[in-house]
């Protein structure tokens, strides 16, 4: 896995990622983030579920939704 981040960092090198909200449950971390291939880029928001065993990850899930030009929330995506 460490590799793969690696490698996607070399490959957007500008890439934004802010943390919004992360959750703790035994185990398992899920991380809320917002991410941007670039400042200009509206990004995508995107969920991050890590289950833990011995201070490694075990076991890796993702899920995201591109960020609309207009949404329908008054308050955005986050």
């Amino acid at each position: 896995m460490l590799i793969a981040m690696e490698e996607n960092a070399a490959e957007s090198p500008n890439k934004i990622l802010e943390v919004k909200l992360v959750i703790e449950e035994g185990d398992t971390v899920a991380v809320h983030s917002h991410v941007k291939q670039s400042p200009e880029d509206l990004g995508g928001a995107v969920v991050h579920i890590f289950r833990f065993q011995d201070s490694k990850i075990v076991e890796l899930w993702d899920v995201g939704q591109p960020i609309p030009e207009d949404c329908l929330n008054e308050k955005g995506m986050f």
